[in-house]
């Protein structure tokens, strides 16, 4: 069966949304055992063959050849502190709360995207932006004291 590029990239999407929230709930179990430098620590340690196994795949030999150090870390330091930040929200506030929050990125990219990128959003996205913030903020109850 083949499928075409967009069918692809939501199958792929929503993969990684349900292998985050199994995350979370791994944290979230561990949480009272384990401090978070142990969680990440782990979190990497069994992530590396995984991305071993892709790299290989990918760049065979050359799979330590990196022409865009700088680049590289910057992404590093940003995906440790996302991971970090992620893992501390679990933590701390309910699972369902926190992987909300989440998962609204998307919604921040696509503000963003107009300012870094120089893509145009038009009006139809930002009102279905606008209407998905609102919701997020409905879901989550920020201002509430409930939590």
């Amino acid at each position: 069966m083949v499928f075409s590029v967009q069918i692809k990239g939501v199958l792929l999407t929503l993969a990684a949304v349900f292998l985050g929230v199994g995350t979370g709930v791994i944290v979230k179990q561990l949480s009272g055992d384990l401090n978070l430098l142990t969680m990440l620590f782990f979190r990497f340690l069994f992530s590396l063959p995984i991305l071993l196994g892709a790299a290989l795949w990918v760049r065979g030999r050359q799979f330590l050849h990196i022409t865009q150090k700088r680049t590289m870390v910057v992404r590093v330091l940003f995906g440790l502190t996302g991971i970090t930040f992620w893992f501390l929200s679990v933590r701390n506030i309910p699972l369902g709360q926190a992987t909300a929050i989440f998962q609204s990125s998307v919604l921040f990219v696509t503000l963003a995207s107009p300012f870094f990128l120089g893509e145009k959003i038009g009006l139809y996205r930002t009102t279905a932006v606008v209407i998905g913030l609102i919701g997020i903020i409905l879901l989550t109850g920020p201002f509430s004291h409930d939590v």
